[in-house]
């Protein structure tokens, strides 16, 4: 799981489990967005949640959709490596069932079963050992009850090759100035990000981050292989229809 990549600024040493210690409170707050109108809606309707139903939510983060839930009535358990946003979770989300763990993803089953799972805003795939994120899947998919619905949001990769940017650069209202590398690594099939914050006071400093970009084939094979059956697949957030010009790659599958 060790990544070594060339970059114009020299040699980036990508550690173990890069997406354990990527984030704290200052870059949680500049890159991290609060749930747009609709997408709770869409990920209750496409789960077929019920009142009392109990939701997992793998790789929650800080619980932007887990918390939500939560407070619409649903048992939510959330787990994340990474414990300045499992932290930020807990003290946010005091209403509701709901517990936020700190779990490596590829290790954890939810239990007792939960009648519907979801893996969002492409928490998938952050490995580019494969066989990694063939057991965050397995966990996954064990963590449901038999008939139970699973969401797994990633990047469109045609979206991602067709429109690539290998610079973006972006002043927050804070003052904040955001600058992320990306190069293509891996013949194509993964995207390695550098990010560089600097503050309003001139304070400095850096994460990088690798995705799998993985096609629509390979993630149904993916889903059969973890033992789900897949249902559907759609471009965003809203249910549309998916293709090379989505802005989501979103598969909802059952046990």
């Amino acid at each position: 799981m060790v990544a070594l990549k060339l970059l114009s600024a020299g040699i980036v040493v990508m550690t173990e489990a890069w997406w354990s210690t990527f984030f704290d409170e200052t870059v949680a707050a500049l890159i991290l967005s609060e749930l747009r109108p609709g997408e709770l809606d869409f990920v209750v309707e496409m789960l077929n949640l019920q009142p009392g139903h109990r939701v997992f939510d793998q790789c929650c983060g800080w619980g932007r959709v887990a918390g939500p839930l939560a407070s619409r009535g649903y048992s939510v358990i959330g787990v994340d490596a990474s414990l300045p946003l499992i932290k930020a979770g807990a003290s946010r989300w005091s209403d509701g069932d709901i517990s936020l763990l700190h779990r490596d993803a590829a290790d954890y089953v939810a239990s007792p079963k939960c009648d519907a799972a979801i893996n969002l805003y492409t928490s998938f795939g952050c490995s580019t050992d494969d066989l990694y994120n063939l057991r965050v899947l397995k966990r996954l998919a064990e963590s449901l009850k038999p008939g139970g619905r699973l969401l797994l949001d990633l990047m469109n990769p045609h979206r991602v090759l067709n429109g690539f940017q290998p610079i973006f650069r972006q002043e927050k209202p804070c003052g904040t100035v955001v600058e992320r590398k990306s190069e293509l690594i891996d013949e194509k099939t993964a995207l390695f990000q550098d990010w560089l914050f600097q503050l309003k006071n001139g304070e400095r400093f850096q994460r990088s981050g690798v995705t799998r970009l993985y096609t629509e084939d390979e993630v149904e094979s993916f889903l059969k292989w973890a033992g789900c059956k897949p249902m559907d697949i759609f471009g965003d957030f809203k249910g549309s229809e998916f293709g090379p010009e989505s802005e989501r790659m979103i598969w909802l599958a059952r046990t």
